[in-house]
């Protein structure tokens, strides 16, 4: 998983994604460039002309955190990043800068643990 959030980082690093992406809609968080889409009571809406490539990033984030994010906590996972774009979006921050801080504040909210230390928990000894 962490080599894959690193792959992401180089990617936004380097301007390495792409700028036209379906939007994203789904778990109470709506990204769009239509400022007449409509939304339900609860959902997060970013309206911004970089939906599409935060709807991309979004997409690259649910493969990143696929063992993490289940039925009980997806609602939570995607409207953080709602929040997260929100935040970023008002702030006037150029896309690149956007896409990098919405990862960053992602990763600090949402720790991934490498495969190495999920091995090594796996193989520890029950403590009594």
């Amino acid at each position: 998983m962490n080599n894959t959030l690193e792959n992401l980082k180089a990617n936004l690093s380097t301007i390495n994604y792409p700028v036209n992406y379906p939007h994203f809609g789904g778990a109470g968080l709506i990204i769009t460039n239509n400022p007449t889409r409509n939304s339900h009571e609860g959902d997060i809406l970013v309206y911004t002309e970089h939906a599409g490539a935060i709807s991309w990033l979004i997409i690259q984030l649910k493969g990143i955190y696929e063992d993490v994010i289940d039925y009980s906590n997806k609602y939570e996972f995607y409207q953080s990043i709602g929040q997260f774009a929100n935040e970023v979006i008002q702030s006037g921050h150029a896309l690149p800068e956007i896409l990098q801080i919405i990862t960053e504040k992602v990763t600090d909210s949402w720790p991934v643990q490498t495969m190495d230390k999920t091995m090594e928990s796996a193989n520890e000894d029950p403590q009594p």
